[in-house]
């Protein structure tokens, strides 16, 4: 395995009952804040491809 394969820390949040907290931690409050100002943005769309809606930690910052 390369070096940074090995060295690089998993970007991925599991399903487990913990995963509303870990959307609060960095990078994914930052991703995911930087997500709902692009969002806001006049004239701005959203298209979803294959997303069921069940996780409740993406779906609530997505617009209603």
């Amino acid at each position: 395995m390369s070096k940074l394969a090995t060295d690089t820390p998993s970007v991925g949040i599991l399903p487990t009952a913990n995963t509303f907290a870990q959307t609060l931690t960095m990078p994914y409050v930052h991703l995911f804040r930087s997500f709902q100002v692009r969002l806001g943005i006049p004239q701005t769309f959203l298209l979803i491809l294959g997303y069921g809606f069940g996780d409740e930690a993406v779906s609530s910052k997505m617009p209603s």
